[in-house]
This record gives C-alpha cells, structure tokens and sequence, in this order.
C-alpha cells in the first residue's frame, strides 16, 4: 500500500485551512511580542518578512521600540515602521486577513510612527546637546517634534556659547544658527564683548581705535562717552571742550562739547557777550545757539514756578516756556503734561500746545501714548492727538508700554497699540506678568495671552512668572516647573519656588532645600542649602556669587557651585567691586571673596549699596559713607542714604531730604518734601509745592533767567 499520496494530501488540506495543528511564523512570532518573549519573536519575524512585510516590520519596530526587549534601537523601530507603511497598499489578500482577524489598521502604525519619534525626542532632551538634537532632526525629519527640537538645539547652543562667553562663541552662533530666536540676543552679546575685548580703561587710545575699527557697533556711543569723560573731566574750561572737538571733529559728542564750551565760557567770563565768545570760538552750531538747552542731543526743560504758575526752562536756566499752567509734568516723549482750569493738554519743547488744554483727566506720554479723559470717560491718543482706543472706559491701565487693559462695568479686557482686542474674553481681574504676556481671570481660571495668542499647557496653571528673557517659571496645582517661551516644560511640576535667571542660573527649592538650574531644567548646583528668608531674590546671582549656607551659618558661591569663601558667616551681602560684607555679631568685614583677604573690620549694623567706590552703611540706627577701605566719609547720622546721580547722594533726616557729594559735604541741608532724578544729571528738589533743580555737573541749583 502506498502512503505517499494520502499523507501528501492531508498534508495539503492542513496547509489550505491552516487549522490549529499549523502555526505561520507571523503568527508565532506576534504571539510572541504578546508574551514579552522577544528572543523567541524575532527570528520568526525574520521568516516571515518576504511573504507578509507589513505585519513583520510591524512587528519588529514595536520590539525595537520597547526598552526592556533587549532589541531596543529607535533607529531601526523607525525603519522598520516606515517600511511597514511602504509595504500596507501592496500587502497580498492572506497578510490583510491575518490584518483583519489580528485587529491591526494603518492608524496603528503611524501612531507607533508617531511613539518612536517621541521616544527619540524624549531621549535627545535627556541628553540635552547639540549633538543630540542635531542628531534626532536629521534621523526623524518632518516630524511633529521638529519646530521644539530646533528651539532646543538653538537653546542649548545658546548656552553653551553663554558658557564660553567670547565674542568668537557668538559669531560662531550667530553664523550657524542665522534664523534662531537667540540670534537678537546673540548678536547685543557679540557687539558688547567686541567692545570688553576691544578696550582697556587705562588706556584711552583703545577705545579711539575702537570707533575707528567698528563703527556700527552699537557700543560705539559708549566708546566716545569713555574719551570725552577722560578727556575732558567735566571741567569748567572752554579750551578744554574746543580741544575735544578740534580732535574728534566727526564725534557724536561734538554737539555736546560745543554746549559744554559756551557753558563754561559763560560761567568763566559772566560778563562778556555772545559777540565776545563768538569771536574766540567760531564755528558754534546754529542748532545748539538756537536750543541753548540742548544736553547729549536732545534738548532739556525743567518746569519752575513762579507767581503760581509753572514754566519751562533749560539746563542752563533759561526761561523757554514762561510760567502760564497751574500744573505741568517734567517732559516725557518730547511731551510734557500742562493743565489751567481743571482741564489738561500737552506742549512740546518750543513750548506749543500741540494738544489743546481741554481734557477732564491725562497722563503723561509713555512710548507715544497718553491715557486722557472726556465727559468721565477714558480712552488713548497718540502723540498727534489722534485717538487709539475711542472714549468708553472707566478707566484705562497702559502696562509695560505694550498692553493697555481696559475696565468697564466691572469687567476689563486686553489690547494691543494699535486698539484691536488681544482677547475676545472679558475678565473679571487683569494684571501682567512680563511684557507682552498677559493674564486675565474669570472665577477660578486664570488665561494667559501674548501677541501670539494664548499659551498652552497640558493643564491649567496658577501662576507664570518671567524669569529671564525667554523662559518663565509656570505653576500648577503640583507646584512650579521650568518652561521656554512656547509653552514647553523643561522640568516636571515639583518645586516650592523658582528665581530670576542670573549668570545663567536660576534659584530653586523643594521642601526648605534650594540649588540652582539651568536654562534647560537640568541641576547645575544641587539642592542642598537652606532657604533663608526672601528666597528666591535673596539667592539671585550677583557679580557671578550668590550667598549660600546650612542652618544659619551662610558663605559665597561663584555660578560653577565653587565654595570660595570658606569662613562661615552669620550673614553675607553680595556688593559690588568683588567685595563681600560679612558679618560675625555686630562687627562686619569687608573681603574679597576669591583671596579672602579682609581689608578692614568696622562695627556697624548693615551695609547699603557701594557705588564709585563709596559705601553706605548704617551703625546704631543711622546711615552714613566709608570708603571701601573702611575709612569714614560721612558719620551715621541720617534715616537713609541714597545714591543719586554724578556723585550725589541724597540724605534724609526727621523725615526730609538733602544732598550731600562723594566727600560727605553737605550740599543742600535736609529742607526737602521729596525728590526725584531728571535725565540722570538734575535733582527736582521738591518743597512746599515748588520744584528747585540741582545740576549734579555745577552743584548748585539752577535759577530761571528770562531773555
């Protein structure tokens, strides 16, 4: 009997219905990936790859994408997913079947497709390089990560150029990344250090070789005030400032010193005429002679009183603007507010009411616009007096120079500087957080908005606070995380706080302990220090240090997490000129936190800020000045000391103000209601309403001289 032919056609049978008793690699093999047992699935898969293609490289980009296979290679899960996808249109009527009775659809790829690309770009944000998402981009390209993977690898590019901190660093930068949104900052980065690099204070023709080498940088204007401070001194000698101008005839400060000139002839020889000084110094600018108020290029007014009323006058006292207002505002914008009868309008430097007095209510310009009211409602003009949010508000807020929210009928809204609405919503509270970003709340929500609509998170937050240029620290219900500019985490949601960005690090805690981050989330200086009292501004770094401690023993950190200083102190303050004030009990030591050399001990209580050299301090509950060295320059004897302008420091004493300079001479006894600094040279000396200017280059007040 022949047993062949039956054998042979049962076997036969087996093969066409595929029963139980017969198992295809494809299936052995998915079944497989089901059990975990990878081993076993691949070489089934291997088998099965010429006869059922998209189900097999399906099945081998879900091994190569699992972690714990063994198998784990993103770039093969990516290959094999993709050619399963190239394979699905051709796939023969048998591999469909097994498709269909298996549950498996096209979608089912492109979302593993779309796993392997977050897997990849999960692990290139871990390793948080340039390599790395150079890497990721050009092995998963057009994927949905693609714009966050450029704006990390230009972040993380950007620091590290921050790191190396030269202008080569910045160029290389600038040059490789032209389209980052770093390049802006980049490139202030590069211009300033080619100056640093470019220049020494002790030797002004570096800073003439400067301006000759790099004439569009924009740090130029700071060279040439460099050269003409250290030529000129600020002396009272025309020559000298005719010398100047002989010298740099092509200088911006050219205007400047023929003002300084004619201001120091007259001061010099008050009897002598326009005639006389003309004949000695030909060649003064018709615009300065016109504009005898005109200061580092663009022309100063004061208001002054007298007989009631308020006036204008330059920087040498000449009246401009005769006293005719019951009320006027220094000038902001080129604009100062004035009003008579109640009513309020603007005038310009030649003294025009370019806006007529005819406002119930006004504020002074801020970037070219101007809050006013009519018939008790609100609205802004521009500086031509054209309206750009119509009247209609109860009040209106312009904030940062970029938002003005407006409220009425108890609900306010947002808009931009050209009056169009930044968000349709009407809030119930609005405030600002940074410039351009807004936040609005309506109950128990809180909606942040920019220019570019509303940023967007995987839930609602609490709170978002700028840091630093381009990221914010965005509380959740969780707690405070690190995000970039798009809404991007950069840290899970785990801390108490979260600082300011300074020296590239910012401040944070979790439970009573604080380190620093950098601006990719990752822990530069590891948590371990005590939060103290008015964390985290108190954490910030200051001159590359920022003061740390365990308990209530503190000392210095430099921005590596370096422990330089290291005595413990009770407490540190950070000043400026690489000095450190600490203090052991009563008594404070000013050193030098990298030598630790002390230059002096002095019993005194605290330390204000040191500046040119001068440091203020208080001791038995008053303030007074010493020199870095510890010599006393003015005994504690006032409330406060601040520093002003040029030298000047404002004293106050049972409540009101004077002026004292940098040798502890009284300059003006302690008469005054208030004060406040114009254009960084006048004092407005406020006393019983009437305003007395303090010219810090003179030293003495200013008297209104009508022509």
């Amino acid at each position: 009997m022949n047993l062949k032919k039956p054998f042979k056609k049962a076997f036969t049978l087996l093969i066409l219905f595929q029963g139980p008793l017969f198992v295809t690699p494809i299936d052995k093999g998915l079944d497989a990936i089901a059990r975990k047992e990878f081993s076993l699935a691949v070489p089934q898969l291997e088998k099965a790859k010429k006869t059922m293609p998209a189900l097999a490289y399906y099945g081998m980009a879900q091994i190569f994408s699992i972690r714990e296979s063994g198998y784990y290679n993103l770039d093969s899960a990516y290959f094999s997913a993709n050619r399963s996808l190239s394979s699905w249109d051709a796939m023969s009527k048998r591999e469909h079947s097994l498709m269909v009775k298996r549950g498996i659809l096209k979608s089912d790829v492109y979302e593993l497709v779309t796993k392997i690309e977050n897997l990849a770009f999960d692990s290139a944000k871990s390793e948080a390089t340039v390599t790395a998402f150079e890497s990721y981009m050009n092995r998963f390209p057009a994927n949905g990560n693609m714009q966050s993977a450029i704006h990390l690898r230009d972040s993380v590019a950007f620091y590290d150029a921050e790191k190396d901190s030269s202008a080569a660093s910045y160029l290389a930068y600038m040059n490789r990344y032209p389209a980052s949104e770093y390049y802006g900052l980049s490139k202030n980065k590069y211009h300033r250090l080619i100056y640093e690099e470019s220049v020494d204070p002790s030797n002004v023709k570096t800073y003439e070789v400067f301006v000759r080498s790099f004439p569009a940088n924009p740090h130029v204007d700071e060279a040439w005030q460099f050269i003409f401070q250290h030529l000129t001194r600020n002396v009272v000698d025309p020559d000298v400032y005719h010398d100047f101008i002989t010298k740099y005839p092509t200088s911006p400060l050219v205007g400047e010193s023929w003002f300084r000139l004619r201001e120091s002839f007259f001061l010099l020889y008050p009897d002598l005429t326009l005639s006389d000084f003309n004949k000695r110094y030909p060649g003064f600018p018709e615009i300065v002679d016109n504009d005898p108020g005109l200061f580092g290029g663009e022309m100063v007014l004061l208001p002054f009183q007298s007989g009631g009323k308020w006036g204008y006058m330059d920087s040498i006292g000449s009246v401009v603007v005769k006293p005719l207002y019951f009320k006027a505002s220094t000038f902001t914008n080129g604009m100062a507010l004035v009003g008579n009868n109640g009513k309020f309008g603007f005038v310009n430097k030649s003294g025009e009411e370019v806006i007529p007095v005819y406002f119930d209510n006004a504020t002074a310009f801020q970037n070219g616009f101007a809050t006013v009211a009519e018939n008790g409602m609100f609205g802004v003009i521009d500086r031509r007096g054209k309206t750009v949010l119509p009247f209609g508000f109860d009040s209106i807020h312009y904030s940062h120079g970029y938002v003005f929210i407006g409220w009425r009928n108890g609900n306010c809204q947002f808009f931009g500087r050209d009056g169009q609405t930044l968000a349709s919503d009407a809030f119930e509270a609005c405030g600002m957080s940074h410039v351009g970003f807004a936040y609005g709340i309506k109950g128990t929500s809180r909606k942040f908005i920019n220019l570019n609509g509303t940023l967007n998170f995987k839930s609602e937050l609490r709170d978002l606070k700028n840091i630093s240029s381009n990221r914010f620290a965005v509380k959740f219900d969780a707690g405070f995380a690190l995000s970039d500019i798009n809404g991007n985490l950069l840290t899970k949601e785990v801390f108490d706080q979260i600082g300011a960005f300074s020296y590239g690090l910012a401040p944070a805690s979790i439970d009573g302990k604080f380190g620093y981050l950098d601006s990719m989330g990752r822990t530069r200086i590891p948590l371990i220090y005590e939060v103290r009292e008015g964390f985290p501004e108190n954490a910030v770094f200051k001159n590359g240090l920022a003061v740390v401690g365990f308990t209530e023993r503190v000392g210095v950190s430099t921005s590596n997490g370096d422990l330089i200083l290291t005595d413990a102190f009770d407490i540190l303050e950070i000043l400026e000129d690489s000095l450190v004030a600490a203090f052991e009990g009563d008594e404070c030591i000013l050193l030098n936190p990298f030598t630790e050399k002390r230059l002096t001990k002095i019993s005194i209580d605290s330390v204000g800020p040191i500046k040119n050299g001068i440091l203020v301090f208080k001791s038995g509950g008053s303030w007074g000045l010493m020199g870095s060295k510890g010599n006393v320059i003015l005994e504690p004897e006032y409330e406060s000391i601040l520093f002003a302008s040029n030298g000047v420091f404002v004293v106050k004493e049972s409540g009101r103000y004077g002026l004292v300079d940098i040798n502890g001479v009284v300059l003006l006894d302690p008469i005054y209601d208030q004060f406040h600094v114009e254009n960084n040279r006048f004092l407005g000396m406020d006393f019983s309403g009437k305003i007395e200017w303090f010219d810090t280059f003179e030293l003495k007040i200013l008297q209104p001289v009508y022509k």
